[in-house]
């Protein structure tokens, strides 16, 4: 019984990301990507040195099928992978009274300001980027 059962929920997730990898929407702001693009997706996430932190969201982008995703722009600079692998989030540390500081992250733990801690949870995630 508990096999059947397994299997039966191993089966139901994989249709569900083949439906999500065919791309009804990309991104938060559930962008649309034709027949001849798809979808690349990164975290914007925010975090300061106070502590004070705000909500993180995906941002998508339809770019062609022929292109491999993993360059976006985050503000003024363009994050591109290089020796230790690939960006995939865009850290943004509000400033007061001036303009803020953009950096890009593999992870939301590596932004600065971010007073999270690696742990272990038995949860699944919160969401999955298409594309990286």
């Amino acid at each position: 019984m508990r096999k059947t059962a397994f299997l039966s929920v191993i089966a139901l997730l994989f249709s569900v990301s083949l439906v999500r990898a065919d791309g009804a929407s990309c991104g938060d702001s559930a962008l649309s990507c034709g027949g001849e693009e798809k979808c690349c997706e990164h975290v914007v996430a925010y975090y300061s040195a106070s502590g004070v932190n705000g909500t993180s969201y995906v941002e998508g982008q339809c770019i062609p099928k022929e292109q491999k995703c993993g360059e976006f722009w985050c503000g003024p600079k363009r994050c591109e992978g290089g020796f230790w692998g690939k960006p995939t989030v865009c850290c943004v540390e509000p400033r007061s009274g001036g303009a803020p500081e953009y950096q890009c992250a593999r992870t939301e733990l590596s932004c600065p300001g971010n007073t999270q801690s690696l742990t272990i949870r038995n949860k699944e995630p919160e969401r999955h980027l298409q594309g990286i």
